[in-house]
């Protein structure tokens, strides 16, 4: 009701003046826009990382990475509808859900002007990390009831976790 409107726009208002104090003295360079077969292919395959990494496939991680986009949307939006606007725990994984896409896709617009390949660059495939881990959740979450769910989600889990090992120490090595 009116109580948690008051604290959504609290929340938001404490963001934008912290995000507003981050970037004081930024000196903006303005670049132009990449073209947006870029963007979206950086994206997709910024998402989609993990099963290129298993496939080599870049049209496999592109259409993993749409997939996973379109769930993680779709748990936003039914988290924000009746009852479960109501549990804490789903709004703030949907919040979550909903910062990791916005880390993704402000990465993608920023490196997409200079190559249109997320995979290439290891250090940025973070967000799609968070993003299968997330999605994880929401499936423990969803099969909680199912017998011989939660072996499955471990091992998935296990999966995800050795697919990025690598370029996460790349990653790592480099900062």
């Amino acid at each position: 009701g009116h109580v948690d409107r008051l604290r959504l726009t609290a929340l938001a208002g404490i963001g934008a003046i912290a995000t507003a104090l981050w970037f004081r003295g930024y000196i903006f360079i303005p670049k132009p826009p990449p073209p947006l077969e870029n963007f979206f292919t950086f994206l997709l395959t910024l998402f989609g990382a993990p099963i290129q990494a298993l496939t080599g496939n870049k049209t496999f991680a592109m259409i993993a990475g749409g997939i996973l986009i379109a769930v993680l949307a779709a748990f936003i939006i039914l988290s924000l509808r009746g009852e479960a606007r109501r549990m804490p725990a789903r709004l703030a994984l949907a919040a979550y859900c909903a910062f990791v896409g916005a880390s993704g896709a402000t990465i993608a617009w920023g490196r997409s002007i200079a190559e249109a390949d997320a995979t290439l660059v290891p250090r940025y495939q973070t967000p799609a990390l968070l993003a299968w881990c997330t999605l994880l959740l929401i499936l423990a979450y969803a099969a909680r009831d199912l017998a011989h769910a939660r072996r499955w989600i471990a091992m998935a889990g296990i999966l995800v976790a050795a697919v990025f090992l690598g370029p996460e120490q790349i990653a790592l090595h480099h900062t």
